[in-house]
Order: structure tokens, then sequence, then C-alpha cells
């Protein structure tokens, strides 16, 4: 299934990407994964109705989609905690601890996060 495989393409370009979670890397795993997304999307709607079952190939196709997007996901988080760890760190470097001996809160960028 070629439409599979692209779409598996662009999850596995994130996952490179994300070997070295650095900002420009993350925004760029998203942007691939948002096109991963988007050309799942169509290629469901189009799939719609098929006999799943009787399509090896697009069955197999979709395993290795699978494995691809759970590396993405594993690959994220790892991002994220990494991240959250420096955030941390820098918190109680600029801002120092408050009095329950928990790094203070300073002032965050205009980046946005939205969690669903």
């Amino acid at each position: 299934m070629k439409a599979l495989a692209e779409i598996r393409g662009e999850v596995e370009k994130a996952c490179d990407l994300l070997q070295d979670p650095t900002p420009a890397a993350v925004d760029g795993s998203a942007l691939a994964l948002g096109r991963a997304i988007s050309e799942l999307g169509e290629w469901r709607g189009a799939f719609e109705g098929c006999d799943k079952r009787a399509n090896r190939l697009a069955l197999e196709e979709a395993a290795r989609l699978r494995t691809a997007v759970r590396r993405a996901g594993r690959l994220l988080e790892t991002a994220a905690q990494y991240h959250a760890k420096w955030r941390l760190a820098l918190e109680s470097l600029c801002a120092g601890y408050t009095a329950s001996g928990a790094p203070a809160a300073t002032a965050r960028s205009g980046r946005l996060c939205l969690r669903g």
C-alpha cells in the first residue's frame, strides 16, 4: 500500500528529527506528524467500506505504521521529559526557590501547548 507507506515515511521523518530533540527538531517533527495525520484521514476515507481482512498488504503496512507511531510517541515523551527537566533547572537558576524548596516559577515565552 503506497499511500500507507508514504504516511509511515512522514512518521519516520518525525522520529528521525526527534533523535536530537532541539526546539527546531520538535517543531519539524510536529509538521511531519501533522502531514501524516492529514494524509491518514484522507486515506481512511478512501478505504472506508472496504473489506480490511481481504487486503493483506494494507494490514501489513498498517502494522508497520502503528510501530512507527508508537516509536514517535516514545520519542515525544522523552523530548517532553528532557525539556521539562531543563525548564526546572533553568527556573531554579534564574528565579531561585520557593519557601517549600521547589523551584520558583519564571515567566514563560509565547509558546502554546494544547492537550486533549
